[in-house]
């Protein structure tokens, strides 16, 4: 049964690690990219590291910075910790994109001004939550803005390294087929590759490489795909197997996943009326619309998270 078949980049690559540092520093000169052959993380991995740094880290800081666990007497109150609550929220975001290495180092390079003003207002907020009296307003004038930078920065440099795997797999993709005596057509996101009556489609799109072969008779895709696999390992690039679909051609694109969640005093004032939450609540998939792409959860379990967890250890 032919397949579509969805492969993410593994950073477990040999020698593809230098070409892909050598992509990222062609687009981002300044950068120093010898940085990025140790600790970096793919794409789908960047998104789980990004989530669970957000969670340990809004615990830690909650607990570091407790609002009160008294009910609300007032509109006041109720307003004040709402306000110290935001600064956590915000503080969590721009401390696990500090953590990302990859993330962090093209987030400097990229957006110098906007990294260094919201570190900048990071570090206020920080002295406003510690101290034991804080001043709402001038913290809610620190938190606005702030959120939505760390966003664009988040996204910008979440796509700018998706965008790098993605013309590295492509690339080692094209040099695989055609070695096989495929006929090779490609541009800078997709390729088709033709011998005789049977093709193989590629599409990079949010760091993920989808091949259909789809036009393969019965099972005869199975053997060609571990033979491409094994070529594409050999020249430094492993792939990891995230689904198939037999016979199924995905409808829309791809998009990237916004890790972060929505700020918990929009969405979940119910938990923190009357008690300290220790954990981002369960629910916090739901603040967020998120695009339904190849990379949701049920993937990303999936995946052999020993590394991730090891990172934040």
């Amino acid at each position: 049964m032919s397949e579509i078949n969805h492969y993410s980049f593994s950073t477990r690559i040999g020698n593809a690690m230098n070409e892909i540092v050598k992509i990222i520093s062609k687009s981002c000169n300044a950068l120093n990219c010898s940085k990025l052959k140790t600790g970096y993380l793919a794409t789908a991995e960047r998104e789980m590291m990004l989530e669970r740094l957000y969670d340990k880290n809004f615990a830690e800081f909650q607990n570091r910075y407790p609002t009160s666990t008294k009910a609300c007497e007032s509109q006041v109150i109720e307003s004040s910790q709402d306000t110290r609550i935001k600064a956590i929220h915000t503080v969590s975001m721009f401390e696990s994109l500090s953590q990302v290495k990859p993330m962090a180092l093209v987030a400097k390079t990229r957006h110098r001004e906007k990294w260094e003003k919201v570190k900048s207002a990071i570090s206020a907020l920080k002295q406003q939550l510690e101290a034991v009296r804080f001043e709402p307003i001038e913290v809610a004038k620190l938190t606005q803005g702030s959120e939505t930078l760390i966003r664009q920065m988040s996204y910008d440099t979440h796509s700018f390294l998706a965008q790098a795997e993605e013309e590295l797999m492509l690339k080692k993709l094209i040099e695989s087929t055609t070695s096989m005596a495929y006929s090779v057509k490609a541009d800078n996101k997709s390729l088709i590759a033709s011998m005789g009556p049977v093709f193989i489609r590629a599409n990079a799109d949010a760091g993920l490489m989808i091949l259909d072969t789809t036009s393969f008779s019965g099972i005869s895709c199975h053997a060609q795909m571990q033979k491409i696999e094994k070529d594409l390992k050999q020249r430094g690039l492993v792939l990891r197997r995230m689904g198939e679909h037999s016979m199924r051609l995905r409808k829309g694109g791809v998009r990237l996943n916004d890790p972060f969640p929505a700020c918990p005093t929009d969405e979940h004032n119910h938990f923190l009326k009357g008690k300290v939450m220790t954990a981002l609540p369960e629910e916090k998939s739901c603040a967020v619309s998120k695009p339904q792409n190849l990379l949701t959860h049920q993937y990303l379990q999936q995946m052999d998270s020993s590394r991730i967890k090891e990172k934040i250890a």
